[in-house]
């Protein structure tokens, strides 16, 4: 999918159509284990991030693995039959199967974790037997709870045998990344990630943990929002709107507004919503185009003259053998009058509506003229026999299509007419001044005044003359029927046999009004929604979630402090994290610290290079810097001695509070 423009302006786009990425990943390759990481010890870098983990080695540029923190296993399969991460192409197949390892944003199966840890060593090509003979630096949750930390370190000393461990804090890791030493004091940081957005101050170049606060929303939140959004929007395209493409629609096109109810206002006009509105254009099969040639049309046309006569011919053999049983029956009667049997002539004659014998005579000879009509009719030749037929015949033959032609445009024409009433009716409805939605309004408040005339309670809908009056006001809604449809589709269906001037007339057989374009009915009109979905994270309560919004928390954790640290942090405000990514964020985050803070102060608001691999490069950084690396490990010595849950501090890592205190 083309990249997502800004479009809070009013300047129009040149094209506005887009499709989806529908991106299969590959299986990630099994990379070499060289003399050089093997002998030199290279630190192993770990992001273990709730929605991706990025691993390398500190010697990489980039991280080698990039992978969702997901596995599927089926149940009753074997170990073996495990896919991680991008080993899974189509992740909507075995959703219902995807496990992980955390809860929330917490560690909490270490069983998972384990077999995360063999996935990524073995494809890193870590081949030293029983051990993984290098340094681990690993990210951590905020205020990780000192048992889930206990576990983590369990898992990576006693089964893994590395030789030391740092912990740390993604977004922390992402400050030292993003800012250099003299600017690591004071600083107000944002994080939001998958699963949660933290509000974290730092103070004197430590994290003030006391003060963290969590605000229950991040990326997961919103896709599954933008995605109940667009089931509802569009029901009938409820199986191709799937997690994975609405998190595609949140992050490819979804901006954050500077000013949220302007921008509501303003996608109320209908000139800058066609101007802005992305149209998501989903798989379909067109109609087949008609590329018929003249003389398969030619044939056509005497095939269908033929099925024409074939059917008059069916009608003559129906009409011929009611005429004759009539017959027989005059007949019959006659024969009692021949008889001299008066009294059974005479019943005969009042039964049958005659009331003479002269009346009798007249309508057998009628019938004996039309049975004798229609039989010279049936010897008729048929079309492409030899001709035997007069000049008379074949004029007449043709005025009975034309009538029937006729009469099917006819009904044709009163369809349209009815539909095009029925809009019409619709659309003035709609309008407050038209005569319709006057007339409407008149009898609602008639009903009104007269039930509080009477001072009785509201019993309109107990009344058999009630149904009149719901009528008269629901008349101008009344839709198209299927049965209309159908009626509409077998005459369009007659005629485009018989008429060889359907095409000429009438097009593809629908009015103009009705016209259907199929690619337009695959579209996905994404529109306010690319801004009211990332709202989330300044209003919650558009979720339902009882929770105030980013600015309200930070304006919270601020007044905790003195006016001079608060000056302080405001000059330092540093956006990380994947949920991070709208555009516009900054300038909002701006807009609201300019509302919460005191006339005329000052603040600056900072941005990630890279809010999703920061983390990686701070955690990169610091490993391979020997004043920081020297007091950021933990080794298996310390770990000992001073217990499985213990936390070696540092700039980048959680306060340590021993349990019990």
């Amino acid at each position: 999918m083309a990249a997502a423009t800004n479009q809070e302006s009013d300047q129009p786009q040149a094209v506005n159509v887009f499709t989806f990425k529908d991106v299969k990943t590959q299986p990630d390759p099994y990379y070499t284990y060289p003399e050089s990481l093997r002998a030199g010890k290279t630190p192993l870098i770990i992001d273990n991030g709730s929605y991706q983990c990025k691993a390398g080695w500190a010697s990489d540029k980039e991280p080698r693995l990039i992978f969702k923190n997901v596995m599927a296993k089926g149940r009753g399969k074997k170990e073996t039959d495990v896919q991680i991460g991008n080993d899974i192409s189509n992740i909507e197949v075995v959703r219902w199967l995807l496990k992980t390892q955390f809860d929330g944003q917490v560690v909490t199966h270490y069983d998972m974790q384990e077999q995360m840890f063999d996935y990524l060593f073995s494809h890193l090509g870590v081949s030293t037997e029983g051990c993984v003979d290098h340094p681990v630096v690993m990210t951590e949750a905020v205020c990780n709870p000192n048992y889930c930390r206990q576990n983590m370190s369990e898992l990576l000393f006693e089964c893994y045998h590395v030789p030391k461990v740092a912990y740390g804090v993604d977004a922390l890791f992402s400050l030292h990344h993003n800012k250099s030493k003299a600017a690591l004091d004071h600083a107000m940081l944002v994080c939001s990630g998958f699963h949660t957005t933290h509000i974290l101050p730092l103070v004197a170049g430590r994290l003030d943990a006391a003060n963290c606060k969590r605000v229950n929303l991040g990326g997961w939140q919103a896709t599954g929002y933008m995605h109940r959004l667009f089931q509802l929007k569009y029901p009938a395209h409820f199986a191709a709107i799937t997690l994975t493409r609405s998190e595609e629609l949140l992050y490819d096109h979804g901006y954050i507004a500077v000013d949220y109810m302007e921008e509501l206002h303003r996608w109320s006009d209908l000139s800058y919503y066609h101007r802005n509105v992305h149209k998501i254009q989903l798989p379909f099969t067109p109609l087949p185009t008609s590329s018929v040639s003249a003389e398969d049309k030619e044939k056509r046309k005497q095939q269908a003259g033929r099925r024409l006569q074939e059917i008059n011919a069916k009608r003559r053999e129906q009409k011929l053998a009611a005429e004759q049983e009539k017959l027989q029956q005059l007949l019959s009667i006659q024969e009692l009058m021949e008889d001299d049997d008066d009294d059974s002539f005479l019943r005969a004659l009042e039964e049958c509506g005659f009331s003479s014998a002269n009346e009798l005579q007249v309508a057998i000879n009628k019938l004996s003229l039309s049975i004798q009509r229609t039989k010279e009719k049936m010897l008729q030749p048929d079309e492409g026999q030899p001709s035997r037929a007069t000049p008379e015949l074949d004029k007449q033959q043709r005025a009975e299509r034309e009538a029937i032609v006729g009469n099917l445009r006819r009904q044709r024409q009163e369809i349209v007419e009815t539909r095009q009433q029925r809009r019409q009716r619709r659309q003035e409805v709609a309008k407050r001044k038209s005569h319709a939605a006057q007339e409407r309004m008149k009898i609602l408040t008639q009903l009104a005044q007269s039930e509080r005339r009477r001072g009785k309670e509201d019993t309109f809908g107990m009344n058999e003359e009630d149904w009149n009056v719901y009528k008269a006001i629901s008349k101008e809604g009344d839709s198209d029927s299927e049965q209309e449809q159908e009626r509409l589709n077998q005459i369009d269906q007659l005629l485009r046999e018989h008429d060889p001037d359907f095409e000429k007339d009438f097009g593809n057989g629908q009015d103009m009004d009705v016209t259907f374009d199929i690619a337009e009915y695959y579209q996905l009109h994404l529109g306010v929604e690319r801004c009211r979905v990332p709202e989330l994270l300044f209003q919650p309560s558009l979720l339902g979630m009882d929770q105030a919004g980013v600015t309200e928390t930070m304006d919270y954790v601020l007044n905790k402090y003195p006016a001079d640290i608060q000056e302080k942090l405001v000059q330092n405000v540093f956006l990380t994290g994947g949920n991070t990514l709208y555009p516009n964020l900054q300038s909002r985050m701006e807009k609201e610290l300019q509302a919460i803070r005191p006339f005329q102060s000052t603040f600056q608001v900072f941005t990630a290079k890279n809010p999703v691999l920061d983390p990686w490069y701070g955690a990169k950084s610091m490993s391979t810097d020997p004043s920081r690396s020297a007091q950021m490990f933990l080794t298996r010595a310390e770990y000992l001695e001073k217990g499985t849950e213990y936390l070696k501090e540092h700039q980048a890592s959680n306060l340590y509070i021993p349990t019990p205190k």
